[in-house]
């Protein structure tokens, strides 16, 4: 139940359902007469939908994240004990489909593929489950591992962690099967955006990780023309993704997950 309800509590906090909610809030005002709030809340609502969905504040809320780890080439990249890939980009097939759909995320694993054939490390971690609201019963980290073998790595070299759900489990897990294999060091790959995040809590949980980055998003800046400010979904979603690596940062800081 907690897992639920810490998933439900930072809806509210994104853009699109909070300018939802204060609609309806005016709504209400305007209902008990109050036209003049309702206005201004109403008028909030609308300002932080619209600008939420810029590229203008995309891109410069995404570059916070992006530009803290920049694109290094595989060869040119330390070696260490295991790679170790996150899930996040996959959605497992669901009958009558037979194979996973692929989301901008899922460069993760074709990234670890990447670093794995520079010869940087021997075996490659893929750590993820599967949510409880998902309609697959099978976990992220069997569609990653049949990806990974798509694109040349052994079978024999890729170690599953199958039961994380967050990033902080995601730590936990693979500090278990990293032990039991006798592997201190790793080079972490996830979506760049999740870097800080994923890196800040894999090393506070004891393992030694050195970023490997991948599915960059908002290294360019903004076209310069009136496009710019013209609102789409596309924006807001890396918008909401900017939010919630720092809120869950945050949360992760105050319940001791992450440690300076």
């Amino acid at each position: 139940m907690g897992f639920y309800l810490s998933k439900l509590a930072t809806q509210v906090i994104y853009p699109l359902p909070l300018s939802i909610l204060l609609a309806l809030v005016a709504l209400l005002l305007l209902w008990r007469q109050h036209q003049r709030t309702a206005g201004v809340v109403l008028a909030t609502s609308v300002a932080i939908l619209w600008a939420s969905s810029t590229q203008v504040i995309a891109l410069a809320l995404g570059n916070s994240l992006d530009r803290q780890y920049p694109p290094v080439l595989p060869a040119d990249l330390p070696e260490a004990g295991a790679i170790v890939v996150l899930g996040g980009g996959l959605r497992m097939p669901v009958s009558p489909e037979l194979w996973s759909d692929l989301g901008s995320g899922s460069d993760r694993m074709l990234h670890a593929a990447r670093v794995y054939h520079a010869g940087k490390a021997p075996f490659v971690v893929a750590s993820g489950g599967g949510m409880p609201w998902a309609r697959s019963h099978d976990v992220a980290a069997n569609g990653m591992a049949d990806l990974l073998v798509e694109w040349g790595v052994p079978r024999s070299a890729i170690l599953i962690e199958p039961d994380s759900r967050t990033t902080y489990e995601n730590a936990v897990r693979t500090k278990e099967l990293l032990d039991a294999k006798g592997i201190e060091d790793v080079l972490l790959v996830t979506s760049a955006m999740h870097m800080p995040r994923a890196l800040a809590v894999f090393r506070s949980a004891g393992i030694r990780s050195q970023p490997a980055a991948t599915d960059y998003k908002a290294l360019s800046g903004p076209s310069g023309t009136f496009l710019s400010w013209v609102p789409t979904v596309t924006n807001l979603t890396m918008t909401e993704a900017v939010i919630k690596e720092y809120l869950g940062h945050a949360v992760y800081r105050w319940r001791g997950w992450i440690r300076d």
